[in-house]
């Protein structure tokens, strides 16, 4: 985790610098009425004037989350690029860390015990468990952009960032999974590993995947969309579904009737599906005959012999070592000091990690607290009325759990309970920092003046992905990369199939059939390239590398995924592809 926060802060921190640089020259843009709010465009109002229009702008305003991003930058600190370069920079590392932190620590562990006490296989449990984890905000954001009045003139962005984000998924996040569980392997040291996908689930998500991404767009390439072709998209997710959860259906019935067949093989069968596997697979949660603060004492006696024995060394190694050492540290403080935070909202559920009886008795505050202010219900939202009645049930909650916590730690209840807080309460905290790292990137691509074509299907799909990019290389890194690569296929094409289908059910229900678009050439080159990944998995994979994926394909998805990037970026800003290839 510490070298994905390292890697994504360098590679940030060149981004954003050189984005709030940019904004520096802008002597020689026209100056436009800053009353005319028709978009969010800072760069075409005066220089001076610009602090008022982000401020009175509504347009500029509807993308932020908890911090003003662009009012800060125009008003607070007087558009100085370099210290607004460095903060941005900083706030992006943060936000990084803040993701990988509660994937690894937080919803690694909860998914595993979902998924075992669910008895889940890894294909199906990263199918639907790890792809809802990743795709959530992303279908309520298209649910809410396409179910619009004036969807003609946003069906393009929406479509744009579902499939720039699905185009990045799959020749980025997909091959960096190979190349993070290539990482765990002995093999891979010499140059000779590979990863054996499963052969079923594979062919099944990307074949569903790849028909469902043409389906749509031979929907859309038209500029209008009718009642029956948004049911259809919605449709094909349930056979999707049909087809996923059908053979171990299937498998158990004829495991159950067998058995019942066969005399001999009864006992088996009932021990088989005895709760003693819940209760193993529940097991690690909660702590067992400890103390209160004994696991706090343990873990700090642990850090502290780590921090000695780390800094005794540093003596002994040159002076780059010894940067290197002193800023793991550091990372390592940071890092214990945002779990300490974390668990005051959530169940930590790792191997090593235990329900003390003071978590126990503050989660049912603190957790419901953040719930509301996460979603943007408190403050004002909710009567103060309503947040003292709130607080009375919470406290007496935790009263109570404090003088039951003996009697109720060891009820399997209560394990799935603290199981399903964990599991929603690090998605809530990834999709806050996800949306705070999106308005930030939004706010840097308007700053810099980056046009909203290449930003919607660039920095926002970037942004859009960051939650399923450190959720699917963690959950590579722990052992588990088939269900990694599942949620590669299966999260994308839920954000296709579900949040697009939604969004316009509800706009032709109101308002009637989708019209009044044309696809740009961009849009076109995105719906391309998503199309040629998707024939590279269904094709190449199975009949070229015989479902073995090395670091060399990898590595290549990765190099085209760069290469588009740049030929996308000269098409937004009509460097080349000037004409239109649709339309008038």
């Amino acid at each position: 985790m510490h070298s994905l926060g390292a890697g994504a802060l360098c590679a940030l921190v060149v981004f954003a610098s050189l984005a709030l640089l940019a904004s520096a020259q802008s002597d020689a843009i026209p100056s436009v009425d800053p009353r005319a709010y028709t978009k969010c465009a800072p760069r075409e109002a005066p220089e001076l004037e610009r602090c008022t229009y982000v401020r009175e702008n509504p347009m500029c305003g509807r993308d932020e989350a908890f911090v003003p991003y662009l009012e800060t930058f125009y008003c607070v600190m007087g558009q100085d690029a370099l210290t607004s370069g460095v903060v941005a920079a900083v706030c992006v590392g943060a936000f990084f860390f803040t993701l990988a932190t509660v994937a690894e620590r937080f919803f690694v562990p909860a998914l595993n015990n979902v998924s075992r006490a669910l008895r889940l296989p890894a294909d199906v449990a990263g199918a639907t468990l790890l792809s809802f984890g990743n795709g959530a905000p992303d279908i309520f954001a298209q649910i809410a952009a396409l179910s619009h009045r004036d969807v003609g003139e946003s069906v393009a962005l929406a479509v744009g960032a579902v499939t720039g984000a699905g185009t990045f998924i799959t020749s980025f996040v997909f091959p960096c999974v190979v190349l993070f569980a290539l990482a765990r392997t002995d093999l891979s040291s010499s140059g000779d590993g590979f990863i054996k996908v499963d052969k079923w689930s594979f062919a099944r998500d990307s074949w569903f995947y790849a028909m469902s991404s043409a389906a749509a767009l031979c929907f859309f390439i038209d500029g209008t969309v009718e009642a029956w072709e948004a049911t259809g998209l919605f449709a094909f997710y349930i056979v999707y579904l049909v087809v996923l959860l059908a053979p171990g259906r299937i498998r158990t019935v004829l495991r159950r009737t067998r058995d019942r067949l066969v005399l001999s093989d009864s006992d088996e069968s009932e021990d088989e599906w005895s709760d003693d596997d819940e209760e193993d697979a529940l097991e690690p949660m909660l702590e067992g005959e400890r103390t209160e603060g004994e696991d706090e004492e343990a873990g700090a006696d642990d850090e502290d012999s780590a921090t000695e024995s780390d800094i005794d060394d540093v003596e002994n190694v040159p002076l780059v070592r010894a940067v290197f050492r002193n800023a793991k540290l550091m990372m390592k403080n940071i890092e214990k000091a945002l779990v300490a935070v974390l668990r005051l909202t959530m169940p930590e559920l790792g191997p090593s990690a235990r329900v003390t009886k003071w978590q126990a008795r503050i989660l049912p505050i603190t957790a419901p607290l953040f719930m509301l202010a996460a979603n943007g219900f408190l403050p004002g939202h909710i009567r103060w009325v309503g947040i003292a009645y709130g607080l009375f049930a919470s406290c007496l909650t935790a009263f109570i759990v404090a003088l039951c916590w003996s009697e109720l730690s060891e009820r399997s209840s209560i394990r799935a309970l603290l199981t399903a807080c964990a599991f929603f309460q690090s998605i809530l905290w990834m999709n806050t920092a996800a949306s705070e790292l999106v308005s930030l990137l939004s706010a840097i691509g308007k700053v810099s003046g980056v046009s909203e074509a290449l930003l919607g299907a660039t920095v926002l799909a970037w942004g859009n992905s960051v939650g399923d990019f450190v959720s699917n290389t963690v959950v590579a890194r722990e052992g588990n990369p088939n269900m990694a690569i599942a949620a590669c296929f299966a999260g994308p094409m839920m954000n296709l199939l579900v949040g697009t289908s939604f969004g316009l059910m509800l706009h032709i229900a109101e308002h009637g059939p989708v019209s009044g678009y044309v696809m740009p050439n961009e849009l076109i080159l995105l719906g391309g390239a998503l199309m040629f990944t998707l024939a590279y998995a269904c094709v190449a994979i199975p009949f070229v590398h015989r479902w073995k994926i090395t670091r060399k394909p990898a590595i290549s998805m990765i190099t085209f995924y760069a290469m588009f990037s740049v030929v996308y970026a000269l098409t937004c800003t009509h460097c080349i592809f000037k004409t239109p290839w649709l339309g008038p």
